[in-house]
């Protein structure tokens, strides 16, 4: 099997390339990256060969494609990709609006696989966590509570991510999807939502809301990128609350007690951590590629966070701004 990389920057030097070549061996690994020189650091880390400017020269030749891209450019790529029917894992956010991301998928007729890599998933702890909520240890009506914060220090090649003429969003749709994700993925289709966020025409770095959801379960989540928060997921309900540590994939402290999981709750569940879960992903998506089989987070739930993130926007899009910016190092 071959993969095709599209995007060479930090998430790809740090996760995706790393994992490909060890899970498919370095002749059967292909990057597109428009930088030039990024390419030459890549080639001299990875011994890698296939290196191209331009994906549209090399689609063709792969098996499957890992889009990591800025977003803007995912759905025309992922467009192209439906034509070649290549298989597709794509980075988050899946798209810029839900309106492209749901026109993808209507023009998505021959069902090629994709998916996203909304990773938090993957966790083994976090897989408990939602079983426990599905078999009913919360109660009907479980709340989820997240805080998650800190200095923004991720590298990035292009800071994509703090250019408005290139994200639809600021913390949340950046650093605060996974969470989100998680929790829609637990509890389900959002009937109403509470939002705010520091923005004031700009792009957000703090942002917070409460969730109801169909099921009438509840949701409060916290995202900062300027803020030192708990990091931490708490998860409550019928006299029982759970908490895990966004960074940590293995254990959980349930009941005030912090213990490992089980060896029944782990049943095929690896014991992973951050130097392994990049190519345990991967090897979800080859798996998913070569067996035909469901993707571990369809892109159908990518445009849900989407979505979901939207209506959070249109509710501060109707408020007046105030004239001046808050002081700085207030809290938010």
């Amino acid at each position: 099997m071959k993969i095709l990389i599209i995007g060479g920057g930090a998430v790809s030097e740090a996760f995706h390339i790393p994992a490909a070549i060890k899970l498919l061996g370095v002749e059967n690994v292909i990057v597109a990256e428009p930088s030039e020189k990024q390419i030459e650091k890549l080639r001299l880390q990875f011994g890698l060969n296939d290196l191209v400017t331009d994906y549209k020269s090399v689609i063709n030749k792969c098996d499957a494609v890992i889009l990591a891209t800025p977003p803007h450019v995912h759905i025309p790529i992922m467009l192209d990709c439906i034509q070649a029917g290549k298989a597709v894992m794509c980075e988050k956010p899946l798209s810029l609006t839900s309106t492209e991301a749901k026109d993808l998928i209507h023009k998505n007729t021959n069902q090629i696989l994709m998916g996203m890599c909304h990773t938090y998933r993957l966790f083994p702890n976090r897989q408990v966590v939602r079983k426990m909520i599905a078999d009913g240890y919360f109660g009907k009506t479980p709340h989820i509570e997240v805080l998650e914060g800190a200095p923004a220090d991720w590298p990035t090649l292009s800071g994509y991510c703090f250019r408005k003429e290139l994200v639809s969003g600021g913390v949340l749709m950046d650093g605060g999807i996974h969470s989100l994700d998680f929790i829609l993925w637990c509890l389900g289709e959002v009937k109403s939502s509470e939002y705010q966020d520091d923005s004031i025409g700009g792009l957000e770095s703090n942002a917070s809301m409460n969730l109801t959801f169909k099921n009438n379960a509840t949701a409060f989540f916290r995202i900062s990128r300027t803020c030192e928060l708990s990091n931490t997921i708490k998860i409550s309900g019928n006299n029982h609350r759970v908490v895990l540590d966004i960074f940590e994939m293995n254990k959980l402290i349930e009941n005030g007690l912090e213990r490992e999981l089980t060896e029944t709750e782990r049943v095929d569940l690896p014991h992973l951590d951050w130097t392994s879960i990049g190519e345990y992903q991967t090897q979800s998506f080859i798996d998913a590629v070569q067996n035909n089989t469901p993707v571990f987070c369809p892109i159908e739930d990518g445009a849900h966070v989407v979505e979901t993130i939207e209506n959070c926007y249109k509710q501060k899009a109707v408020r007046t701004l105030p004239t001046k910016a808050g002081i700085p190092g207030l809290r938010f």
